[in-house]
């Protein structure tokens, strides 16, 4: 997974991305298009969630720091998106490679692009909620209970399933923060009407919805571990991506649900390697060197369909750093995806990447970090 929302990056380095993949048998691109700092991906029946929603910065509507901080100058503007024309090149050059593109709209938290965007559509004006998410980000949730936020999701939706021709789409559904729709009329006339007892239930109600759209287009949903909470009305081939902990994943499992591994303490590439001042990557969770995600073992069920690693993009300010956090990390995640625990053996995978596979993405234009 590539975050190009909190810091963009342009149509020549996802190709490269890309490449680098395919190279090492990695067949799923897992493309994070929008969150509360930006929104990436031209809509045409709603143009300003690229004129208002992917530009940041100083006299602009969207927030510029966040917890952990982003990282960067911070008095200049920053503005960038993917035409649907780019869309369609960056998927069909996938597509070549054998990869295929999951696109993700991250809803209905981490949405702050989106209502400075379309306020009118997505939020009650009757609302006086007052929250933050984890992230520190101020009311950056859309409303369930408007029938205008689903016309809305349709209307992006029908765009994003015409340019993306991979059975699923990624709808987000991590972190809606603690206080989210607390003093919306709108919602809570929708819980009396719908007879939901709590926030939870809403959002149950929220995704069973969106889950209708997705099917009225003719796509599938991945989602994050938490819309699992409670126990919603999705469909079988929907999937769960368990990022918190592998025993999410395994939770999900034993519910008979399609499950991703992406836990956060193996596979997120946004951490640092080591605990380091001199090293890039954020520090809010463990230390994720190269041996440990090599060393993680996903276990084997009929529901478990793949592993998959994040580089959220806060600290990535160019482009070498973000080669830098991805490799040789991504290297380890082709051999966990791919072996069988008994065949690993950290100390040949090592001596295979000093030999072989890092000289190779030196010559490739790759800034790797070198093998402790």
């Amino acid at each position: 997974m590539l975050d190009v929302s909190r810091n963009f990056f342009g149509v020549t380095y996802v190709k490269k991305f890309i490449d680098r993949m395919a190279q090492y048998k990695l067949n799923r691109f897992h493309w994070h298009l929008t969150d509360d700092e930006g929104w990436r991906i031209e809509i045409k029946h709603y143009p300003l969630l690229t004129k208002v929603g992917a530009v940041r910065g100083p006299d602009t509507k969207l927030p510029f720091t966040i917890f952990p901080a982003m990282r960067g100058p911070k008095n200049r503007v920053q503005r960038g998106f993917y035409t649907q024309s780019q869309i369609r090149d960056i998927v069909a050059y996938a597509r070549g490679r054998c990869i295929e593109v999951l696109p993700e709209i991250d809803i209905p938290g981490h949405a702050k692009a989106a209502l400075v965007s379309y306020p009118k559509l997505l939020t009650d004006p009757k609302d006086t909620s007052r929250y933050r998410s984890v992230q520190r980000v101020a009311n950056n949730t859309l409303n369930p209970a408007l029938e205008s936020t689903y016309r809305f999701l349709d209307g992006v939706i029908a765009e994003v399933a015409a340019l993306f021709p991979f059975g699923y789409i990624h709808l987000g559904g991590d972190e809606v923060p603690k206080g989210a729709w607390e003093h919306s009329p709108a919602v809570k006339a929708l819980m009396q009407k719908h007879h939901l007892k709590s926030r939870r239930e809403v959002q149950n109600y929220f995704f069973a919805r969106v889950d209708t759209i997705l099917a009225k287009h003719g796509k599938k949903m991945v989602a994050w571990q938490e819309v699992l909470k409670g126990r919603p009305k999705l469909r079988k081939e929907d999937i769960v991506m368990a990022w918190k902990s592998p025993q999410a994943g395994y939770k999900a499992v034993k519910r008979h649900r399609k499950t991703i591994m992406a836990p956060v303490h193996y596979l997120y590439f946004d951490q640092q390697y080591t605990r380091s001042k001199h090293e890039p990557g954020h520090t809010w969770s463990t230390p994720v060197s190269t041996r440990k995600t090599y060393s993680f073992d996903p276990g084997s069920s009929p529901y478990l369909i793949g592993v998959h690693a994040c580089l959220w993009s806060e600290t990535l300010l160019n482009e070498k750093i973000a080669d830098y956090l991805a490799w040789p990390r991504a290297l380890a995640l082709a051999e966990v995806a791919w072996s069988s625990p008994k065949q690993k053996n950290w100390v040949d995978f090592k001596r295979r990447m000093k030999v072989h596979a890092l000289p190779r993405l030196k010559l490739q234009g790759v800034h790797c970090r070198p093998v402790d």
